[in-house]
């Protein structure tokens, strides 16, 4: 009882803060990289980092803005000395609304959905000389994502800082050569907030 009035005490007094996120982020491409190689070929994993700023609403409760990116995933493959290389790139801004639950020992454990949109880069190149391809398109995308969380908040220099550990799901449907992939993402990682 006396972690969650202190915590509530500095929520009211500190209803503003930002932080940053940084995790690795694994991709399910619906096939969208068997373009140019197997799956053996093709790195499914990269890493994501984000800044955002939030503003506790009542207890519990808070809502975020959050601007990030994914960096590249990318395949390439080889065919008789000819190259081909495909790659993804993602920029994202979303806004979360959080809510958080009581465990022992001042932690605490959250869940966020968020609503984003998603600037997604497609770049594709291929080397073959009597077929020679490159092409570069970019989509903005609207999704739905999901996180579930636990932090422990700790007290420095009068200012709270909470440190965390994150896990994130979400995704979007991508149109290509007159396709449509579900890529879908999971990411887990570590961040730091602190309140104003």
């Amino acid at each position: 009882m006396a972690a969650l009035s202190i915590y509530s005490s500095l929520s009211a007094a500190n209803p503003l803060y930002v932080g940053g996120y940084l995790g690795r982020t694994t991709l399910n491409d619906d096939s969208y990289f068997d373009l140019v190689s197997s799956k053996s070929e093709f790195k499914d994993f990269t890493t994501s980092y984000s800044l955002f700023t939030g503003m506790t609403i009542t207890k519990g409760w808070s809502i975020e803005a959050e601007i990030g990116q994914h960096e590249k995933f990318e395949s390439s493959s080889e065919d008789s000395g000819f190259s081909r290389h495909l790659s993804l790139d993602n920029t994202f801004a979303r806004i979360n609304l959080k809510q958080d639950f009581a465990l022992a020992n001042s932690f605490r454990w959250y869940i966020k959905e968020s609503l984003g949109v998603s600037e997604v880069e497609q770049k594709f190149t291929d080397s073959n000389p009597l077929n020679p391809k490159s092409r570069s398109k970019t989509d903005t995308v609207f999704y739905p994502a999901i996180a579930l969380g636990i932090q422990r908040p700790f007290d420095y220099i009068n200012n709270k800082f909470i440190v965390y550990a994150e896990w994130q799901y979400g995704g979007y449907n991508l149109e290509s050569d007159n396709s449509t992939y579900e890529i879908r993402y999971n990411s887990l990682g570590l961040g730091l907030q602190w309140a104003f």
